[in-house]
């Protein structure tokens, strides 16, 4: 239950700084980004969507039956998704989206390890 969980973990932190990051971007995104290419914008938001979204399941990973499982997937899909949707959408160069699959299946196992 919550009392067995831990007051700190690495993976607070882990949310913490990612937050932080998803605000920024976020931010960025609504007030400065304008791509030449309008569909973009679409590409950038959708990062930051999953990017925020999962950094509250990255903040619940202390508190589940498999933390490490879920943080881990959570950052690394964080990382691989909304990273190469980000770096797509700054360069508006497709090129470096191949990580978005990758970070896909690694947000799909993050929410699977919940069940187990």
């Amino acid at each position: 239950g919550l009392r067995d969980a831990p007051k700190w973990s690495f993976w607070h932190l882990c949310a913490a700084l990612l937050g932080v990051a998803a605000v920024v971007l976020g931010a960025y995104g609504a007030h400065v980004f304008n791509p030449q290419d309008q569909k973009y914008v679409k590409v950038f938001d959708t990062a930051n969507q999953y990017h925020l979204f999962h950094c509250l399941l990255l903040a619940i990973a202390p508190f589940t039956r498999r933390p490490n499982s879920v943080g881990f997937l959570s950052t690394a899909g964080i990382i691989l998704f909304s990273g190469s949707c980000y770096a797509t959408a700054l360069t508006e160069n497709m090129k470096y989206g191949w990580g978005a699959p990758f970070g896909g299946f690694c947000f799909m196992g993050a929410w699977f390890s919940l069940a187990f």
